[in-house]
């Protein structure tokens, strides 16, 4: 069960409304003059001044889709029973639901919690129907209450409120909903018109960020301190295309990386944790390595593969390489004894070429 929480219900960013802005300009006939009325004042009429703007998320009132078995109200489901040990029960229904059982229903949960009478929530319409003689109020889920209007902009959800809190497990099943924004960008609900984002989630996100952010500020400034072709390696190692860059250069462009996304920032710390250990640091410089062949065309690349056209030498005829990804040429080529002679070639030419 949800605790102290706030619910943040967000509009979907796949979904949008379409709307035509319109604006009223004089009447003219085929001379080009304004029409007028008896009166003297010229007519108007509305013409389109663009094309019709997207609106992020569309608007929808939510409320219990009906079913041939009683509405889905989200709590129908069984869930582990917090009340059953209790020395007394209020309201007193309470007992003969909870006492000594391990599971019971969200509703009754909800009801107890909430202090209504038994079967407050219940999702069987059908079962308090009575004369219409006699008064009788409608079952909550019939009723206004319980309807929840989404009309394009971000809604909060209170679960300290009783209120929110049943609306907000009626949303969950509901299809209108994604129950996160990774069940929307997964294309688990990509129809849906909302999402859901919880609150404690997003602060925990946010510290998360203040942490990468740390961690990889502190490991840009240690590779800031060592000497210059360590920072140069990482930017190349990252994806600079500029030959021959300086430092400031490199540092500029590493900070700007590992900024623009959490795999970004994986990747960063993937390739400073292979620095770090000097049995993987031969990697790390053959990764910038590639990147700085490229840049100076002793390298090609296509569709992810790469070649080398080896140019015939004294002792070696011309032959042509290809990798079909950067870890085989670095595994099968630079880090391959057997190839170190090709190596060199490839390295002298680099040189000629700075």
């Amino acid at each position: 069960m949800n605790k102290n929480k706030i619910i943040r219900l967000q509009p979907s960013p796949y979904v949008s409304t379409s709307i035509q802005l319109k604006m009223a300009q004089p009447k003219t006939n085929s001379s080009g003059y304004a029409v007028t009325d008896s009166q003297g004042r010229i007519l108007q009429s509305e013409v389109s001044v663009n094309d019709a703007v997207q609106v992020p998320g569309t608007s929808k009132t939510i409320s219990p889709v009906l079913t041939s078995s009683g509405l889905k109200t989200g709590l129908e489901k069984i869930v582990e029973n917090p009340y059953k040990d209790l020395d007394g029960y209020s309201p007193s229904w309470g007992e003969k639901i909870f006492k000594g059982k391990d599971k019971v229903s969200l509703q009754h949960i909800l009801e107890y919690k909430h202090g209504r009478e038994y079967n407050y929530y219940s999702n069987r319409y059908m079962d308090t129907i009575v004369k219409s003689t006699e008064l009788h109020e409608k079952p909550f889920f019939l009723t206004d209450k319980c309807k929840l209007r989404l009309d394009g902009n971000v809604v909060f959800l209170n679960l300290n409120n009783p209120l929110d809190e049943v609306r907000y497990y009626m949303i969950l099943i509901h299809p209108f909903v994604a129950n996160s924004y990774k069940d929307l960008d997964d294309g688990k609900n990509r129809k849906a018109g909302y999402y859901i984002v919880d609150e404690e989630e997003v602060m925990d996100l946010k510290l998360e960020k203040v942490k990468r952010q740390t961690k990889s500020a502190a490991a840009l400034e240690e590779l800031n301190e060592k000497e210059d072709s360590i920072i140069v390696n990482m930017a190349y190692a990252l994806g600079i295309e500029e030959r021959n860059p300086i430092k400031t250069l490199c540092y500029k462009y590493i900070h700007s990386y590992y900024n623009r996304s959490e795999e970004n920032y994986a990747i960063f710390m993937k390739f400073f944790d292979m620095y770090k250990d000097s049995g993987r640091r031969d990697r790390f410089f053959a990764n910038g390595l590639v990147q700085e062949l490229l840049n100076y065309n002793v390298l090609r690349s296509r569709d992810s593969k790469l070649y080398w056209v080896m140019p015939e030498t004294d002792d070696k005829p011309m032959r042509t390489f290809e990798w079909s990804s950067k870890d085989k040429f670095i595994s099968e080529f630079i880090l391959a004894p057997e190839y170190q002679e090709e190596f060199e070639i490839m390295k002298s030419i680099l040189e000629s070429r700075k």
